[in-house]
């Protein structure tokens, strides 16, 4: 329960610092705790101007691997621009850990493959501008060791 806690805490952290940033939150104050639905993220990324950059919290997310069917709710997914204005989608998955764990990137790379299978037959359409299967970054942030504060999301 004092993880669950610590955990809430510092996800609280890089959403507060994402919005600082100047970064979109597509979940209301009120919501924001609450999981999204793939589908629904996707609804709220159509209203976002081009060139905006937007995040949400805990989005559930279906899929198969292989033989296997699965749900996970990624910690953030944030709308991001290119230099040359295209769109990508940064997968986050936010760990109150200060190591390096094998399995936090297996749950990242999870989340990918599912996320990259939606998007090859439901690629986003953002004005002129698609997010296909090859416009998604994945990152696991953790606490720096040196600071104890959360690492940023974005760098």
């Amino acid at each position: 329960m004092v993880l669950t806690e610590a955990g809430r805490q510092r996800e609280e952290e890089w959403s507060n610092a994402l919005e600082d940033m100047g970064l979109l939150a597509l979940q209301s104050p009120e919501t924001r705790h609450d999981p999204i639905l793939w589908d629904e993220f996707v609804r709220r990324l159509a209203d976002v101007p081009a060139g905006d950059e937007a995040f949400a919290r805990e989005v559930e997310i279906r899929g198969a691997v292989g033989a296997f069917s699965l749900i996970g709710r990624v910690d953030f997914v944030v709308l991001r621009w290119r230099e040359d204005g295209s769109p990508t989608l940064r997968l986050v998955e936010c760990k109150a850990s200060r190591r390096d764990r094998v399995y936090h990137r297996i749950q990242v790379t999870l989340y990918r493959i599912m996320v990259r299978d939606l998007l090859t037959t439901h690629p986003i359409q953002l004005g002129a501008h698609t997010i296909g299967p090859d416009d998604i970054e994945c990152v696991v942030a953790r606490i720096d060791e040196g600071t104890n504060r959360v690492q940023p999301l974005l760098e």
